[in-house]
């Protein structure tokens, strides 16, 4: 497998990258830009059948590809998958979610051309085991002049000092070299140049990058014009803060999979006590329907997020808020009837339930 390898040095990168190029360049031709739906390479898949053996299609409500590429799963041990997304450069980022009533941890290790990529998922322990996940493969547009909405992304592959994350696999869609300080241990400050906004923050999705078994956590933001910047922080399985690869999506005003979005939802869940109803702030929340989505504290650790016109099926990320050690993951995405809604569910680092901020973040 080829693309980002946590063990491997920036020049032996380079060489898999030349390849990379090669194979991309046979790859279908991208969207025109005068599509408003295929502006840029994306995927998603949602993975239900974590112990089938055999390599398969997962159901039409459980994938999407803007090129119309067939995705595919394979298992390869316990607790290890390879996902195939055609037609995705190796230029893309990962995301990914795990999905159950159970604690799970799960990361992206690789990815190359194809696009071929290579989940893991850990209990509480840090064991590989079988467990549903959700993977989103978010790639940049062809270009980005007039296009709605702002799209950012980085992989983070130099984790114990300041740095500017590889532009192989970082993209924003307004000017700028995205940088990371290294701020302490588990701990980063990203800055997106010209992203910020007064009064509208958007929304980010984090993923732990390697082999072993942890998590990462958004755990604050900017607001204001000029650049975006985002606190990250990230922690093993014990809950210790580790300095570690990792992979950051930031989208405002426009959904998880980029310009290659179909219908789509995020909001930050900032209330996590709270045993009424309530709408998410508007600066934090944004659907491609303009519908309010409301969310429901079902007990703890548990919430209910409904989603109104948003359709059946589809794939759902989440992230941690704040710099506690819970961890949350997505419980349910409804795929027979509508409203949409989606249940997260956050856990104690020992894998009890437990109340927690979140960010959440939809699409079909």
């Amino acid at each position: 497998m080829t693309g980002p390898v946590r063990s491997r040095s920036r020049s032996l990168i380079a060489v898999v990258s030349l390849a990379a190029f090669a194979v991309s360049a046979m790859l279908p031709a991208a969207a025109s830009a005068s599509d408003p739906v295929l502006h840029s390479r994306s995927a998603w898949v949602v993975v239900r059948e974590p112990s089938r053996t055999d390599e398969y299609v997962p159901a039409s409500r459980d994938r999407g590809n803007s090129t119309g590429g067939i995705n595919t799963v394979q298992r390869v041990d316990r607790g290890i998958w390879d996902v195939q997304l055609p037609g995705i450069p190796y230029t893309a980022t990962v995301q990914v979610s795990a999905m159950g009533s159970k604690l799970r941890r799960c990361v992206s290790t690789s990815w190359g051309p194809g696009a071929e990529l290579e989940v893991r998922c850990y209990d509480h322990d840090g064991d590989l085991r079988d467990t549903p996940f959700i993977v989103v493969m978010t790639g940049r547009p062809p270009e980005t002049g007039g296009l709605p909405g702002r799209l950012a992304y980085y992989w983070a592959d130099v984790t114990d000092a300041d740095s500017t994350p590889w532009l192989d696999y970082q993209f924003s869609s307004k000017p700028g070299k995205i940088t990371l300080e290294h701020r302490s241990t588990g701990r980063y400050r990203a800055t997106i140049p010209n992203q910020g906004h007064p009064d509208v923050v958007g929304t980010f999705q984090m993923t732990w990058y390697g082999y072993d078994a942890g998590s990462c956590r958004i755990a604050g933001w900017s607001k204001g014009a000029g650049s975006q910047t985002v606190d990250v922080l990230c922690r093993d399985d014990t809950g210790a803060r580790l300095d570690t690869e990792h992979n950051l999506l930031f989208v405002r005003k426009l959904g998880i999979a980029g310009y290659g979005s179909g219908p789509s939802a995020y909001l930050f869940a900032s209330k996590p006590t709270r045993t009424t109803s309530y709408h998410p702030a508007k600066a934090t929340a944004w659907s491609s329907n303009g519908k309010q989505a409301t969310i429901k504290r079902a007990s703890k650790g548990v919430y209910r997020v409904t989603l109104p016109g948003m359709p059946k099926g589809g794939a759902a990320l989440v992230t941690p808020y704040g710099t506690g050690t819970e961890d949350c993951q997505i419980g349910s995405i409804r795929t027979k009837t509508t409203p949409q809604r989606i249940e997260v569910r956050c856990f104690s680092k020992t894998g009890k339930p437990a109340d927690a901020k979140f960010l959440l973040a939809y699409t079909k």
